[in-house]
C-alpha cells in the first residue's frame, strides 16, 4: 500500500520525499544500505525474519509460478514485438527458458529515450547505467576500476529495461514497443 503511494506519485517528486521518509521511520527498506556500499556486509544478514514478515515471504513464494509464468509470457511477448527491429537483447546462455525480471535491450541515445518515455507517463528502466550499481559504492572496496572495462561501461550506457511486471499488460507492452519504434524511426 504504502510503496503504491510512493509509485503512483513518484515522478511527481512526492512520491521521493514519500520513500525517504517511510525509509527513514524504517517503515520500508532502502535498496541499497551503506555497508553494501563499502562492500561490507548489513548487519541484518544472517537474522531471523519477524513473523509478519516471514508470512508476507511464504505468500510471495506461493505466487512465484504465476510471477514467474507472467514474466516468461513478457518476455515473449516482446521478443515477437521486436522480432524485426534493430535492438540488441542480452541474451541467455541456458537452455531452459528464462525468467526476465527484466527485459534488457540496447538502445542508442538511451537516456534520450528514456527521458522522452517519462514524458509520455511510460517509466521503463534505467537502473544500470554503470558497469558497477549503484554509482556510489566505494570502486576501492570491491577492486573496481571504470576505466579497466571500457566496454562494459559503454554498454551500461545503452541500455532499456523493459517492464516484465505482473502489472504490465499485453496492451501496454505494445505501447512502449509503439513509442520505441517512433521515437527511433523504426519502419514497421
Amino acid at each position: 500500500l504504502l510503496m503504491g503511494l510512493v509509485k503512483i506519485t513518484y515522478d511527481l517528486y512526492l512520491g521521493k520525499i514519500l520513500l525517504r521518509l517511510f525509509q527513514r521511520l524504517h517503515v520500508v527498506s532502502k535498496a541499497v544500505y551503506p555497508e553494501e556500499r563499502l562492500g561490507k556486509k548489513p548487519a541484518f544478514i544472517g537474522h531471523k525474519l519477524p513473523n509478519g514478515l516471514a508470512m508476507l515471504v511464504l505468500h510471495q513464494l506461493r505466487k512465484l509460478g504465476k510471477l514467474n509464468s507472467h514474466r516468461t509470457a513478457a518476455a515473449r511477448y516482446y521478443d515477437e514485438l521486436l522480432r524485426d527491429e534493430k535492438v540488441g537483447r542480452v541474451q541467455t546462455h541456458n537452455n531452459s527458458e528464462p525468467v526476465f525480471l527484466r527485459y534488457t535491450i540496447r538502445l542508442p541515445r538511451a537516456n534520450e529515450f528514456l527521458k522522452a518515455a517519462r514524458r509520455e507517463k511510460m517509466y521503463l528502466g534505467d537502473w544500470y547505467t554503470i558497469a558497477i550499481a549503484p554509482a556510489d559504492v566505494d570502486f576501492s572496496k570491491i577492486g573496481y576500476n571504470p576505466l579497466g572495462c571500457p566496454t562494459a561501461e559503454k554498454v551500461a550506457k545503452e541500455t532499456v529495461n523493459l517492464p516484465t511486471h505482473i502489472h504490465v499488460s499485453k496492451q501496454d507492452q505494445q505501447r512502449v514497443v509503439t513509442f520505441l519504434r517512433r521515437f527511433y524511426g523504426f519502419k514497421h
